[in-house]
């Protein structure tokens, strides 16, 4: 069974499956940065304890549509979400940095996982560096002008912008964020073929 993503995820068993591998994945990379930084400073240094920070967003709607032939009443649940993120600082200029996200849908029963933003990485004065799964730079530069945001009116409803590279979280990601120079900043991606399907995925912003 599978199912395209589109401006509100998608759910499935397939994608449910994967996001617990994330998840499980990320906790445990960042429990392993804690143990290794904990171990590195067990000669009296201060030790290194993981932050983190458990956010959320429930946001239901009802709806009406009508395209004059048929209209339609109907609950949305507009990207609902469940997620955890922090980091692990190893020194005064370095740190680990995770994310783990899940779409929540508060209108439906069975399935109702599907992953989201969910990284693990590096940031630092150069910029943060992480890799997992997440949307593509372009992706945020048209996120980052949207008024209807997760809505009905999201533009991407109603352009119908779905495809590669216009509105994707690709899998098998390595994104890399420049630090702010008189406030310009950029951010470049890069998937290999297995993460964009059917062939490599370069993306960036500025």
């Amino acid at each position: 069974d599978q199912r395209v993503e589109g401006p509100v995820g998608y759910v499935n068993a397939a994608g449910k499956e994967q996001a617990m591998k994330i998840i499980s994945t990320a906790a445990l990379a960042v429990m392993l940065v804690g143990i290794t930084s904990a171990v590195s400073n067990a000669g009296g240094d201060e030790i290194a304890v993981p932050s983190i920070k458990v956010y959320g967003l429930a946001h239901v709607s009802l709806d009406y549509t009508d395209n004059e032939a048929d209209g339609s009443l109907y609950l949305s649940s507009n990207n609902s979400r469940l997620g955890a993120k922090g980091g692990v600082k190893l020194s005064d200029t370095l740190e680990v940095v995770y994310q783990m996200e899940a779409l929540v849908n508060l209108d439906e029963s069975g399935d109702v996982l599907a992953t989201r933003n969910s990284y693990v990485g590096f940031a630092c004065p150069a910029g943060k560096l992480i890799g997992g799964r997440n949307d593509t730079p372009f992706k945020l530069a048209g996120i980052a002008t949207e008024l209807f945001i997760d809505r009905v009116g999201d533009y991407r409803n109603i352009a119908g912008i779905g495809g590669k590279g216009f509105d994707l979280r690709a899998n098998n990601i390595v994104i890399y964020e420049t630090p702010s120079c008189g406030g310009l900043a950029a951010t470049l991606a890069y998937a290999p073929e297995d993460g964009a399907e059917d062939a490599d995925l370069i993306s960036g912003n500025v």
